[in-house]
């Protein structure tokens, strides 16, 4: 061909007054094409995600906050918008559970919107009820509902049930804050059907809890010690143990409430055992550790 395409781009035959007359030459072109997606640093973003989430399992959220952080920003000069969005999910839940409410529903909000964008309905369901979450922390039953009911409407119209009853416990809780009892306990029998249903033993142990604090906030302390009892036996043979340590730490309060402060020691002591910070070697000689965990990291300019 007597110019290639991209010539005209890079005015390469502007230096010709006169184009040179070249005889005809067959080539044949092996194009792939220019890799814009940067699959590696898609790879190493998704070890980045599942390295934090090693540290969330054990509950260390500060050091699960630091490898979300170091994924998020191997992933932005990508074109891989899912991970980027489990990325803010992710970066976005470690921000809740260390209390960073503000930082978390930027972060969420974010991975909403990603979402949204690409039609991932469970994932953006999973993000809507992350956000309900981080409302309810912050006092805004009302809000946490409205983001909760939405992600319990595209589960049930994607047939999630698991993610039902999640919600579903999460929308307990939310009408427990409201003092809406009767109908905190009919979401709750819903969920329970469900986890029987699917046999998941661990938001049948989180089911639990919450029954145990509308028990609590409705003035029946006594059927509260019964039901936290029974989700602390729950939550000690999942190895649940920040959930654990909540349940414990509300039982001795409840105790302690009816006088009963010998029997709350035990509780609140166990509760404080539980959250003793995890020993051991907290990064492996092969992954460089990220820099400290920031309550909002810079973003990088485009």
């Amino acid at each position: 061909m007597p110019r290639q395409w991209y010539a005209t781009q890079d005015k390469a035959f502007d230096a010709f007054n006169v184009l040179p007359l070249l005889p005809d030459v067959r080539v044949a072109v092996i194009d792939s094409g220019a890799e814009v997606g940067h699959p590696d640093l898609s790879l190493e973003g998704s070890f980045l995600l599942n390295i934090g989430n090693t540290y969330e399992e054990i509950g260390d959220h500060e050091e699960g906050t630091r490898w979300y952080q170091e994924a998020l920003r191997v992933l932005e000069p990508t074109e891989d918008l899912h991970r980027i969005g489990l990325a803010h999910i992710q970066l976005g839940v470690a921000y809740q559970e260390s209390g960073h409410h503000d930082s978390a529903l930027a972060q969420l909000t974010r991975a909403e919107h990603i979402f949204e964008l690409l039609d991932s309905l469970r994932l953006l369901a999973q993000a809507r009820n992350s956000i309900g979450i981080t409302l309810l922390e912050q006092g805004k039953p009302d809000e946490a509902l409205i983001q909760l009911r939405s992600g319990l409407h595209i589960k049930e119209t994607i047939g999630d049930d698991p993610g039902r009853a999640r919600s579903l416990t999460e929308i307990g809780r939310a009408l427990i804050a409201k003092g809406a009892f009767a109908e905190a306990e009919q979401a709750l029998d819903a969920a329970e059907k469900l986890t029987k249903k699917f046999r998941d033993t661990t938001e049948g142990a989180r089911i639990t809890v919450v029954r145990a604090r509308l028990h609590r906030e409705s003035g029946r302390p006594a059927e509260a010690v019964k039901y936290y009892k029974e989700a602390i036996d729950a939550f000690d043979r999942l190895g649940m143990r920040n959930d654990l340590a909540t349940a414990c730490n509300e039982l001795g309060d409840v105790l302690i409430g009816q006088k009963r402060a010998s029997e709350a020691a035990p509780y609140l002591a166990r509760a404080l055992q539980s959250l003793k910070p995890f020993h051991g070697s907290r990064h492996t000689e092969a992954v460089k550790a990220p820099a400290p965990a920031s309550k909002d990291r810079p973003r990088r300019k485009p």
